[in-house]
Parts: C-alpha cells; sequence; structure tokens
C-alpha cells in the first residue's frame, strides 16, 4: 500500500493535471504493486528552502510495507522518482529529495475490517 506526500513551492498551475496519475503509475510499475493501492497527496506552493534557496525545489516522501531498507532498491526508486519529477516539472535532480519509510503491515489500514 504505497502512500507517497509529494510536497513543492512549485504553485498548482506549473503542476501537469495528470502529475498525480502518472506518478500512480509509476510508483506501481517500480515497486511492483497493484496501482488500485497506491495513494498521491500533492502539496503545492508550500514555502520551501532548499540548500539555502528558494528556487522550484521538491521533496517527495513514501512509504510502503516491506519495501525499503539497507541493501535494498532504494537508489534505483529514487533515479526514476529523480527522472520522473524533472521531467514533469523542470526540476533539477539536485533541488529534489526523496524519503524512504518502510512501514510495517500492521501499521496500515486500507478498509474497514466488516468490509
Amino acid at each position: 500500500m504505497p502512500m507517497c506526500t509529494v510536497t513543492t513551492n512549485l504553485p498548482r498551475e506549473k503542476i501537469a493535471d495528470d502529475f498525480a496519475t502518472s506518478m500512480s503509475a509509476l510508483l506501481a510499475k517500480i515497486l511492483d504493486k497493484p496501482e488500485q493501492r497506491v495513494t498521491i497527496i500533492v502539496h503545492t506552493g508550500i514555502l520551501v528552502s532548499c540548500a539555502g534557496s528558494l528556487d522550484p525545489a521538491m521533496i517527495v516522501q513514501l512509504g510502503s510495507i516491506d519495501r525499503f531498507g539497507e541493501n535494498r532498491n532504494n537508489q534505483k526508486y529514487a533515479d526514476d522518482i529523480f527522472k520522473f519529477v524533472t521531467e514533469k516539472t523542470g526540476i533539477p535532480f539536485s533541488r529534489i529529495r526523496v524519503v524512504f519509510t518502510d512501514i510495517p503491515g500492521y501499521m496500515v489500514a486500507g478498509l474497514p475490517s466488516d468490509q
């Protein structure tokens, strides 16, 4: 159940309408998870300082069950995310940060237990 929160100082109008759905498809593919389990939240127009500058930047916080950790594919995932973000927004790699969180399965609920 990948959950991704994107925070950027770009205004909403600078983010393509298909950004969230395209990122959802990308994450499902690279994480080998069903896309119907992927959630994307995009926060735009947020005050973000990166490397001491207010130039366009983006923070991608990505959590998933049993996917990230030492000796895993974190760098490969990051490379794919950097490429996607740069292609979609023009933000250079040097102003993108990706934070991975490995979530224990018991810490995530998708539906009420009676569903």
